[in-house]
């Protein structure tokens, strides 16, 4: 009996032990599978392609996960296709967190008010801006804002005439309509303002006219709107965003001529392909390396490189309001700013002007050396565009150039800032304001680094 059970006990290790080396079996297989699994679905990047004979490396599976820089190429490539897609939808495409406070919502707003149902065209009132004084086009977009503050502040439509009435015309456009009803307004370039048109608003039943005369108030229905105002139901929803801060009416001005000033720009599909097209035109642009000593290279990278440096110098008859800052003061800051952050931002500089000069002086910076011991390159790295340009007012460029031809040159070189991740500019200059304003709005670029080059002086109380 005793020698039975011992032998039952032995044969019943023997099947204990057998099983555990089963399974142990089996979970070293399904772990293996499992990694296979795993490396077949997410590869490893070969230590050596060379490794991956027969082009091995291109029928791996990729996975679709969008880079940083896939990114910022798809917005950029989005901004330049803007005018064939709805405003709204455009917005949505972009980081909240790099957008100006309630940008959405506020675009939003502006939109629905300014698009009711056509039917109910007839019954709504409308605020008519009838044309601009001779200014550049930062300015006119800013005074527009005004005009349209004012208009939704009074549950108005703003609307533009086809053809402003200061010397007949506004100047930012060659006729884009017919013989019979000439358009020389902005609305040559731009998605309309409004599903309503001009033509319901009759003045005397329920339109009011906006002239050049009230740049610094006006008066509708005995209500009274000052330029420096935000209207009053994004005034509230900012308090409330901004919950237990006290909102300067300075923060109030530039928040809404931003807002404004973006809406009156949201380009239409026309103009947004002539853009794309002059981007893409090798002949119009050039890049200046050290290596190919003065002789530029033809076209810029699209879109240009992550980092670039965007310096607008607002030079000629702006001297008279403000201090015009020479275009080394742009480049050593710059320097400063790259040699203090050496692995994200080598010296590549986006350089735009009206001052033919600074353009000439941008393209020689190639040859120089750099005397910062800390730059992250031996040299810099220049983008220009071959645009019209006059060292004096817009409107000097205007009437040498053309009125179409100037304003969508404008416009190409603010779009081709907007590519750029840092920005050098004067405040006092409203194209310069018109850079930091929609590098807010148009790109999600809120957080990245702006440099005010003149004195505070010149902008902290600037009319526009």
């Amino acid at each position: 009996m005793i020698k039975t059970s011992q032998n039952s006990r032995r044969s019943r290790a023997v099947i204990l032990l057998v099983t555990v080396l089963l399974l142990a079996s089996l979970s070293l297989a399904l772990r293996h599978y499992a990694a296979l699994d795993h490396v077949s679905s997410h590869p490893a990047p070969p230590q050596n392609a060379a490794a991956f004979p027969d082009n091995t490396l291109l029928n791996l599976p990729v996975q679709p996960i969008m880079t940083e820089t896939a990114k910022r190429n798809a917005t950029v490539d989005r901004l330049y296709r803007i005018g064939h897609m709805n405003w709204l939808d455009y917005l949505d495409t972009l980081d909240d967190a790099g957008l100006a406070p309630l940008t959405k919502m506020a675009q939003r707003w502006i939109y629905e008010k300014q698009h009711p149902p056509k039917e109910l065209c007839g019954e709504k009132k409308f605020l008519v801006s009838t044309g601009t004084q001779e200014i550049g086009l930062g300015a006119y977009l800013h005074k527009q804002g005004f005009g349209l503050g004012a208009a939704l502040e009074g549950n108005l439509i703003y609307v533009l005439d086809h053809v402003g009435t200061h010397e007949g015309k506004y100047e930012f456009a060659d006729n884009c309509g017919t013989e019979t009803k000439k358009i020389t307004s902005l609305d040559c370039f731009t998605q309309p303002l409004s599903s309503c048109s001009v033509e319901d608003a009759v003045y005397g039943k329920n339109a009011w006219k906006f002239d050049e005369h009230e740049w610094e108030r006006t008066n509708i229905e005995n209500q009274m709107y000052h330029k420096d105002w935000a209207p009053t139901y994004l005034k509230k929803k900012l308090q409330e965003y901004f919950a237990g801060a006290e909102l300067s009416p300075a923060f109030y001005k530039i928040w809404w001529r931003g807002q404004s000033a973006a809406y009156l720009s949201r380009l239409n599909a026309e103009t947004s392909d002539l853009l794309l097209q002059a981007r893409n035109d090798k002949s119009i642009h050039r890049t200046w390396l050290h290596a190919n000593d003065e002789r530029p290279l033809a076209g810029v990278p699209f879109p240009m490189p992550p980092g670039t440096m965007n310096l607008h110098v607002r030079h000629g008859d702006k001297a008279t309001e403000m201090t015009l800052m020479p275009f080394k003061n742009y480049v050593d800051s710059a320097e400063m700013f790259s040699s203090q952050n050496p692995q994200m931002y080598m010296r590549r500089l986006f350089v735009s002007s009206e001052d033919p000069t600074v353009i000439e002086d941008a393209q020689r910076l190639p040859q120089q050396q750099s005397n910062v011991i800390t730059s992250p390159d031996a040299h810099w790295q220049v983008f220009t565009s071959n645009i019209p340009r006059v060292n004096s007012g817009p409107y000097q460029q205007i009437r040498k150039y053309g009125a179409s031809n100037m304003t969508r040159s404008w416009y190409l070189q603010l779009w081709m800032a907007l590519e750029c991740d840092v920005f050098f500019g004067t405040r006092a200059s409203n194209w310069n304001r018109i850079i930091d304003e929609f590098r807010c709005i148009f790109v999600d670029k809120c957080q990245l680094p702006y440099f005010e080059m003149g004195p505070q002086n010149d902008w902290k109380d600037y009319f526009w």
